[in-house]
């Protein structure tokens, strides 16, 4: 999506291509109608990359895919230019939903490296989670449950106080 948005910013309003853009569809503008038979929506690089790249009134390849939602990675193929300063795909484009590069893998357990650790007040000391399976895509949430006692970032634990705290590792928000 950002490469097609980067040929549409270099062109101008001169319509170019055809080009192949792919992208996961972040914002539906026009829903598929049987009236128009096409869709207006916005892609991107990534599912929460914003609005990159606009498709115009593009048509779905297979009837299918007329229910496109947003999430859905897809792959266009027609003209593109600026319009209105906005990068995007003109009318008479064709998409598709095609299989997602980079899928989520949600992750069925979280091990931490140790189980306990008594640190010195301003001491620090890295912890490390490990997710099952390894290729889970889920974010890891680092807890503390005494602020005053211990805080932790991305697995570094800082000792800022006297006193007790449990650090808690969870997979997902």
């Amino acid at each position: 999506a950002s490469e097609a948005k980067a040929i549409a910013e270099t062109n101008g309003s001169k319509e170019v291509g055809p080009y192949v853009v792919r992208g996961y569809v972040t914002k539906i503008e026009t829903a598929y109608s049987s009236q128009y038979g096409n869709i207006t929506f916005w892609i991107a690089d990534s599912k929460n990359g914003g609005d990159v790249f606009n498709l115009f009134r593009v048509a779905p390849v297979v009837e299918a895919d007329q229910a496109v939602k947003v999430g859905d990675y897809i792959q266009a193929v027609g003209m593109i230019k600026l319009y209105n300063s906005k990068p995007q795909m003109q009318q008479g484009g064709q998409y598709t939903i095609i299989e997602d590069p980079n899928p989520e893998v949600e992750a069925t357990a979280i091990a931490l490296d140790k189980t306990t650790a008594s640190l010195e007040q301003y001491r620090e000391e890295q912890l490390v989670a490990t997710l099952t399976p390894a290729e889970a895509t889920t974010q890891i949430v680092w807890t503390s449950s005494n602020a005053e006692v211990a805080i932790v970032e991305n697995g570094l634990v800082k000792a800022v106080g006297v006193g007790e705290a449990t650090i808690t590792a969870t997979a997902g928000e």
